[in-house]
């Protein structure tokens, strides 16, 4: 996902599409999304 680095501007919209899920390290659990597809919404 890195190389989208250069296609998005501060602002810009997008629809992005992932997978909610919970991450727990060292006893404290966050809740993270696993992003797998990002684009600008038009």
């Amino acid at each position: 996902m890195g190389g989208y680095v250069n296609d998005f501007l501060l602002g810009d919209k997008v629809d992005i599409l992932g997978v909610l899920e919970v991450n727990e390290y060292r006893g404290i659990k966050n809740i993270q999304i696993n992003l797998k597809d990002i684009r600008k919404s038009y």
